[in-house]
């Protein structure tokens, strides 16, 4: 069962919720950082073109050499058919040339695909780390509601058995009185329009607190409450034994100033505070008169 009091629930539950989203962003990181590193390697388009055109310039000339030597010739530059030796140098370069920019065009392809793949990938990663944090938040928010409900849910069940206890008789008679005092003390001058009092207590684990005073489980010699549920438990039966108690007393503003008694419960991390709000029309109120 429910141990804590809602607040202390929900700084605990958004700790973790934050722990695991910085787990997914560290892991997210990680993982934008392995693609990072192994995108492609950008190359200087036109790298390969010159590259292979010496080569194939440097084959052209050997491919003539070596022609000439299978013909029983010897290499001599001056005599050696310039045309013939032009030709060969010329054909080697302009292969090597077209298989260079052939191989430059794949490279930057390549390169441009890999880049566009990398960039999607990082995208995607980023994509559905924004969702798990989504959903994430919605989680949280959806356990928060969930153990709210439940803490309430059982606090009411137990309010019925405390209510009939004689220890909260004997404090709903003692908060009754005191919230009758400060009403009937309220003011109802001409102008006021609505008489609006509110009367707040506290339910700790060993006391009970509000404007009139303490009640001191020790002093008044009862054992403390065992858990937040039972606190919370309490603090609805006293509050709705002292709505009924205060809207039997002042039957007269009920039938003629439209009495409303509210009753709103919050929480700290070590106590259940109940606001019983007394608000009517005040009888004694007068409209503005003319000259």
């Amino acid at each position: 069962m429910s141990t804590v009091f809602p607040p202390v629930y929900n700084r605990e539950l958004d700790q973790q919720t934050r722990s695991d989203i910085s787990d997914a962003m560290q892991r997210n990181n990680q993982y934008v950082s392995k693609l990072n590193s192994a995108r492609a390697k950008k190359t200087e388009f036109g790298k390969f073109t010159g590259v292979c055109t010496l080569i194939g310039t440097v084959f052209g000339l050997v491919g003539c050499v070596y022609a000439c030597s299978v013909d029983g010739q010897e290499l001599d530059i001056v005599t050696e058919s310039f045309i013939f030796l032009f030709s060969r140098i010329l054909i080697g370069a302009v292969i090597g040339l077209g298989v260079g920019l052939i191989i430059d065009i794949l490279a930057k392809i390549t390169y441009h695909g890999s880049i566009s793949s990398t960039n999607n990938s990082i995208a995607a990663a980023e994509k559905d780390l924004q969702e798990k944090i989504s959903d994430m938040e919605t989680s949280k928010i959806q356990k928060a509601a969930d153990y709210l409900e439940m803490f309430e849910r059982e606090a009411q069940n137990q309010s019925v058995r405390l209510a009939e206890s004689e220890l909260a008789t004997d404090v709903v008679t003692w908060m009754t009185e005191g919230f009758s005092k400060t009403i009937d003390a309220a003011d109802r001058r001409p102008h006021v329009t609505q008489v609006n009092v509110p009367f707040v207590f506290n339910i700790f684990a060993e006391k009970i607190t509000c404007n009139l005073g303490t009640f001191d489980f020790e002093l008044k010699r009862c054992r403390n409450l065992q858990s937040p549920v039972e606190q919370t438990a309490l603090a609805r039966a006293i509050a709705s034994s002292i709505k009924l108690n205060i809207t039997m007393e002042y039957p007269k503003e009920v039938s003629d100033a439209g009495l409303t008694i509210d009753i709103n419960y919050s929480y700290t991390d070590s106590s259940a505070t109940a606001t019983v709000v007394y608000l009517a029309l005040n009888s004694n109120f007068q409209e503005t008169k003319g000259w």
